[in-house]
């Protein structure tokens, strides 16, 4: 507050002009980072703390690597950054209108079962453990999408684009009893090599197509 002399000697009090209080921002101004989010929301996008932290990187990365930790830097993307980055947004997590899944009761005692057969198999003929897998096929979507995603708290309706979209893709993930995850293989529905995406897919991993691909309309786990 600041105190100066009135008309008649009397003191008026002005406040003085407010100050930013608090650490700086790790990002700066991060418009282009709320931008971004803001864009993917009013399409109906998922966003959530995955989704921040990469865009962020990559947006900074894209403008001014130098300040990102990988080249020299002092910005390390976390989810500390994420976190504060919706409150001042206005975003709140919040649930999309979708059906919940049921769990499966008897999940514990059938897994008991199955790793008893599993070492019952191994002593008896005597199989190095790294020789062991274990491997499974799960549905990989076309769009990803969650049923939570970052939002206003205020508004009412909470739409996330595509959710009903069931398109997806099978993914054979394995792993040895010591540890080691495979390499993973995912096929595409088609007859040539025409059908594969043209994105750089990481050497080690298995890309292939099968004509007999789960139906669209079919739900995987």
């Amino acid at each position: 507050m600041a105190a100066k002399a009135g008309k008649k000697g009397t003191v008026q009090v002005a406040p003085l002009p407010k100050m930013a209080v608090g650490r700086p921002l790790l990002l700066g101004k991060d418009i282009c980072v709320q931008d971004y989010i803001n864009a993917l929301r009013k399409v109906g996008g998922v966003v959530n703390t995955t989704i921040a932290m990469p865009a962020a990187n990559g947006i900074i990365a894209a403008r001014n690597p130098a300040l990102l930790v990988q080249h020299g830097g002092h910005v390390e993307i976390a989810k500390a950054c994420a976190k504060p980055l919706f409150q001042r947004m206005g975003y709140d997590k919040r649930k999309c209108s979708n059906a919940g899944k049921v769990t499966f009761a008897r999940f514990e005692e059938l897994q008991e079962e199955f790793l008893a057969d599993i070492k019952a198999a191994w002593l008896m003929n005597d199989v190095p453990p790294s020789l062991i897998f274990n491997w499974d096929q799960t549905a990989i979507k076309f769009v990803p999408t969650r049923e939570w995603t970052m939002h206003r708290a205020k508004d009412r309706i909470i739409p996330i684009a595509s959710s009903d979209d069931k398109r997806q893709i099978p993914a054979v993930l394995g792993v040895t009893l010591t540890g080691e995850y495979l390499p993973p293989q995912l096929i595409y529905q088609g007859k040539t090599l025409r059908c594969h995406p043209k994105v750089s897919f990481p050497q080690e991993w298995d890309i292939w197509h099968s004509d007999n691909h789960w139906s669209t309309e079919d739900t995987m786990t």
